[in-house]
């Protein structure tokens, strides 16, 4: 099957050339940064939170500066992103449990307007399977179940 006949095939075979060039690059400025030259590399945020590779520049002895990376920017993956303490998801918890009422039913939409989060990312299964809430009618009721964060 050809590249022509499968788009899927074209793709990759595309994703593969990008990735050629973008190692070149970071080849080319390895080299650079191992020499005995005076290196300095331009790193900016490309795109979906990667780093890109844009500029090598080489300081002569003279005070003269010379580019010497191709058009193609290299990409290097960015670091993943530090994840949120326990201690700190434990007192986002004690402050949503907060909003709910111990008499009067809130709906989750409710709760979640006034918190600032979609209702998506209130675990409320979790909040009602361990008592510290209890579904009342359209709503849900806070339970005397002491939460410690």
């Amino acid at each position: 099957m050809s590249e022509n006949e499968n788009p899927s095939i074209a793709a990759v075979v595309e994703e593969i050339r990008v990735r050629t060039q973008e190692l070149e690059a970071l080849r080319a400025a390895l080299d650079v940064l191992r020499s005995d030259r005076q290196p300095q590399v331009q790193i900016v945020t490309g795109s979906r939170g990667q780093l890109a590779i844009n500029h090598v520049y080489v300081h002569d002895g003279n005070g003269s500066v010379h580019e010497i990376t191709d058009s193609a920017p290299a990409t290097v993956a960015a670091p993943a992103p530090a994840r949120k303490s326990a201690a700190s998801g434990r007192e986002s918890t004690a402050r949503l449990l907060a909003l709910f009422d111990r008499q009067r039913a809130r709906s989750l939409a409710d709760v979640a307007t006034e918190a600032g989060l979609p209702t998506r990312h209130i675990a409320i299964g979790v909040l009602l399977k361990h008592g510290y809430l209890k579904a009342k009618g359209e709503g849900f009721v806070r339970t005397a179940k002491e939460y410690v964060p």
